[in-house]
């Protein structure tokens, strides 16, 4: 009998007895936790979260910046408000999670986990999956995921992100040196580093070299008309670099010593293995500067004073060329992209690398920039006159540094969310970048206020970075500062809908952008920012009042129109003259709370 889990409500005992054998039977690859219930989670299915502005914290320092976000509260729910504001509209991700090293440094329902709690990875992965979740609807489509874990947690990480994202887009793992003295209290190893992981949200999701060292920069100390570079032998050493593994990269070079001039490349071998040295055409450039071949008896009338350069080592064993297209060879050669030098009484070929904007980044991280405690745990002290207030902070040039391998390197106006801000490094690395470049990116913090983490910490080394500290010039900038607060769901919907819109302004002008309060009344409210207007329609007798108002601006205007249903009252609107949308809440907003809290 094949029992199926579909019909296992109308099994009798030995049926179920059948049935947990053929699942204890199965083979299974991935990752298996029990589901721990989380209160957070569970208020979500009472108490719909929104958010409430502390209008005293807020920071406006640059006129023409974007407006950066601070989210005081559990960032289960502050995700859970961002994906009505900003679903699809974070670039990037990166987030430091709590490690799970049962040292009585994370709560889970407000009890501390700690190392003999038999569901500890069960209660942490259960933590970590819901708001993994919830961010993965965040990211654009070319979005990057970067999450910053320890060897506690590293295994079972990876699965849970191959599972959300798909295998397929996990783009790289490195493994960065934190630590150079190494944590000589773990019990086998002084551990000096921890790890990055890096997903993509879709395949169009891309790495981006990372910007040249001045010490990389110095080893292209050779200059042309074009730029710096610098001489790399032409002959391959290492892998695969012997005739036998790449054939058809061993040929000749011909060098024209009078006129210091690459004039032809061996064409194909023939005869034997060891008959490396014969050839019967050679490739030139031909009248009209194409590639053509010639016999190689024509070839040494032309040029009766050749020299056949062979890819052949100090040793005299026998290698291959880097390349083995011999029209590429020609082209780069006409385009002075070669240099041949004598070199004890034979000459060698080598290659111009010129300069590049950037290398492609490696998976094993050593700078003493990223060290935590000089650039991470000093540093804060800094900031806070000497103070130690947080533990463990991450090195700002780290942060910086794995900011740089996404698209917020080259784009300056990418959207970068942290829902583990902790101390704030990561709004401290994009104001860094900013500053660097002129760019005007944006942050996005989520974090409780534990210990007082979020108006004692994040919030002033912000406010410090922007201001200034100690002898550090401030970085002009602009921060809002918001705390999650809930709507009851009340037995009748009508009343949750009409307390929903009332305490819906904050997230409508964080979804849209608008700061600046125009009219602001029991009946309706409008804000602008440079672009466009936001209004919202309370009460739905003032509509000729509300639209006489945003006529007058005469900017584009989003409007969020209060219904009971999903109607928007297009006909009421159709005489408007400014280019207009129309939203109806809350029903837009509970559309995406059900799909979150079903």
């Amino acid at each position: 009998m094949n029992i199926t889990m579909k019909n296992y409500k109308n099994m009798n005992k030995e049926e179920l007895l059948e049935l947990v054998e053929q699942l204890q039977s199965r083979k299974k690859y991935g990752l298996v936790w029990e589901d721990k219930p989380e209160d957070v989670v569970e208020k979500c299915k009472e108490h719909l979260p929104v958010l409430e502005e502390v209008a005293e914290r807020t920071l406006e320092k640059d006129e023409n910046g974007v407006t950066n976000l601070l989210i005081e509260g559990d960032n289960y729910h502050a995700l859970s408000v961002l994906n009505y504001t900003h679903a699809g509209k974070v670039d990037v991700i990166y987030i430091d999670p709590p490690y799970n090293t049962g040292n009585n440094s994370w709560r889970y329902n407000n009890d501390y986990v700690d190392s003999d709690d038999p569901y500890r990875h069960s209660k942490w992965l259960s933590m970590m999956a819901k708001r993994i979740e919830a961010s993965k609807n965040l990211l654009k489509e070319d979005g990057v995921l970067f999450l910053t874990i320890d060897d506690y947690e590293i295994f079972q990480i990876g699965l849970l992100l191959d599972e959300i994202f798909g295998e397929e887009n996990r783009m790289g793992i490195v493994a960065i040196e934190i630590n150079p003295r190494g944590r000589t209290t773990n019990k086998n190893f002084a551990t000096s580093h921890e790890y990055i992981l890096m997903y993509g949200r879709s395949s169009k999701s891309k790495v981006f070299d990372l910007p040249l060292t001045d010490e990389q920069k110095k080893n292209f100390g050779l200059e042309d008309e074009t730029s710096n570079y610098r001489l790399l032998p032409f002959r391959r050493s290492g892998g695969l670099s012997v005739p036998k593994d790449r054939p058809n990269s061993e040929f000749f070079i011909a060098f024209e010593p009078k006129h210091k001039k690459i004039v032809g490349v061996g064409g194909s071998r023939i005869g034997s293995y060891k008959d490396q040295y014969k050839t019967d055409t050679v490739f030139v450039y031909g009248k009209k500067g194409s590639i053509e071949e010639c016999s190689i008896e024509d070839f040494r009338k032309s040029y009766p004073n050749i020299n056949m350069i062979m890819p052949i080592d100090s040793n005299g064993k026998r290698r291959v060329w880097r390349w083995s297209d011999r029209e590429k060879i020609l082209r780069n050669a006409a385009e002075g992209e070669f240099v041949v030098k004598k070199v004890k009484g034979s000459y060698s070929v080598y290659l111009k690398d010129r300069t590049k904007s950037g290398r492609k980044p490696k998976t094993i991280w050593v700078d003493s920039l990223y060290d935590a405690s000089s650039h991470g745990t000093n540093m804060l002290k800094n900031l806070f006159g000497g103070e130690k207030v947080f533990d463990y902070p991450k090195s700002l040039y780290a942060v910086i540094d794995t900011l740089k391998v996404s698209k917020a390197q080259k784009n300056k106006k990418v959207t970068i969310l942290d829902f583990f801000a902790g101390s704030g490094t990561t709004a401290h690395a994009v104001l860094e970048l900013n500053k660097q470049d002129g760019g005007n990116r944006q942050f996005i913090l989520c974090t409780n206020n534990e210990n007082g983490i979020a108006e004692e910490v994040t919030y002033p080394r912000v406010e410090n970075v922007i201001e200034g500290y100690a002898d550090v010039e401030g970085i002009p900038a602009n921060l809002r500062y918001f705390k999650t607060t809930f709507v009851k769901q009340s037995e009748v919907s009508d009343d949750t809908r009409r307390e929903l819109v009332k305490k819906s302004t904050e997230m409508i002008c964080v979804k849209e952008g608008t700061y600046k309060k125009i009219y602001d009344n029991k009946k309706y409210k409008v804000y602008k920012n440079n672009d466009h207007l936001t209004g919202i329609l309370f009460d739905l007798d003032s509509v000729k009042e509300f639209k006489e108002k945003v006529d007058a601006k005469d900017m584009p205007a989003h409007l969020y129109i209060f219904s009971l249903s999903h109607d928007t009252f297009e006909d009421d609107f159709a005489d408007l003259s400014v280019d207009h949308t129309l939203c109806p809440i809350p029903e837009s907003i509970l559309e995406v709370y059900r799909k979150l809290f079903a």
